[in-house]
């Protein structure tokens, strides 16, 4: 292993400093923190909406978890996907019965010293099929 000199070794520091240091600046600039907030609707046996965020960044492609909410019971994942160039996603359930509500974690990316934090964000809880209508009665046959 060689050994590099004192004179050397400051050298090397002192040139990667000012090599390094107008990068740190332009690095600090493209660094920012944005809230999100996510929606769902329902629609037959598909559930869609939006991630929207101040920052564009925060909206594309952006996991998004479907959760069905159990009573007296832990709610689970029921489905994922991610969001489009938009903020918008789509999960189709077969036989979708229940209250669902969606997620979308917080995400953090930090490439080439940026930093780019999207929180996370929740639905509200309720949202659920339409209930299927009420049985008409047959004519002719008598009703309980």
């Amino acid at each position: 292993m060689a050994r590099i000199s004192k004179p050397k070794a400051v050298l090397m520091a002192a040139v990667a400093a000012l090599g390094v240091a107008p990068l740190i600046g332009t690095a600090e600039a493209d660094s920012f923190s944005a809230s999100s907030s996510i929606s769902i609707r329902v629609s037959g046996n598909t559930f869609s909406g939006q991630v929207s965020s101040r920052r564009g960044r925060c909206e594309r492609k952006r996991r998004v978890i479907l959760i069905r909410n159990r009573r007296r019971r832990p709610d689970f994942e029921a489905g994922a996907t991610f969001t489009d160039e938009n903020g918008r996603w789509r999960i189709t359930k077969p036989n979708p019965r229940g209250r669902y509500y969606v997620v979308t974690p917080s995400r953090v990316r930090s490439r080439y010293g940026h930093r780019h934090e999207c929180g996370g964000a929740r639905s509200g809880k309720g949202a659920g099929p339409a209930p299927a209508p009420p049985a008409q009665p047959v004519p002719g046959q008598p009703s309980f």
